[in-house]
């Protein structure tokens, strides 16, 4: 369990950790030179009784989500409060990890980051330059969330491990990394047909939409 965290009750397997003294559902995998940590349940399930309050929140506020307008003094206050609770608690949460260090200033602390970034991207969607980028990466923003943090973990690894120090651009890259990748690999998905079958709608393969296209075209005709 990562260092700092408090209220680790939250998942499933700190419940066999503590009574049994090991962790059956963290498991440690290795691909070739490449060796990551898989924890918690298939699909995630032991995080959907704390993700469900995050969505249930998203889901009542979202008329005023899809209206966002940042304000400056709410973002002000909203920066005044993480700046404050990373600087006298330290409290964060990391859900790849199964790493949530508060109820309470964890919570506030992601409530304000998600202010925060809320704000950032209506300033950037006032950018013509950005607005492409961003909104193709808002469309494959499945496989930003699926697939960032095993390719962010992985790049900083390997560049830490060629230049042998840990630094501010590396981090850049693997955050670069984390988001690009992924985007052009769900650009590659949408055009096949048979990785569309692991990815996408059935509505959406572009098998299925050849299919239908012939069947009306055949009813018409």
């Amino acid at each position: 369990m990562t260092k700092g965290c408090k209220h680790d009750s939250f998942y499933l397997q700190a419940l066999f950790t503590q009574n049994y003294g090991f962790n059956p559902l963290s498991v440690t995998l290795q691909v070739r030179a490449l060796s990551f940590q898989k924890a918690g349940l298939p699909f995630s399930l032991d995080l959907a009784p704390l993700t469900c309050f995050y969505f249930l929140n998203g889901f009542l506020l979202r008329d005023s989500l899809l209206n966002f307008s940042s304000r400056r003094i709410p973002l002000l206050a909203a920066i005044g409060l993480v700046t404050a609770i990373q600087y006298s608690t330290g409290a964060s949460m990391d859900l790849n990890l199964r790493r949530y260090d508060h109820l309470v200033f964890s919570t506030l602390n992601a409530f304000g980051m998600i202010y925060i970034v809320l704000s950032l991207a209506a300033v950037c969607a006032r950018i013509p330059m950005l607005q492409s980028g961003l909104t193709r990466v808002g469309c494959r923003s499945l496989f930003v969330l699926i697939f960032h943090f095993f390719i962010m973990q992985h790049t900083a690894r390997l560049l830490t491990r060629a230049s042998g120090t840990v630094s501010l651009p590396v981090g850049a890259i693997a955050i670069l990394a984390g988001v690009v990748l992924p985007t052009l690999f769900g650009t590659w998905v949408r055009k096949s047909a048979w990785l569309s079958l692991f990815f996408l709608p059935l509505k959406t393969n572009p098998l299925m939409l050849k299919i239908r296209s012939r069947t009306d075209q055949a009813a018409t005709g």
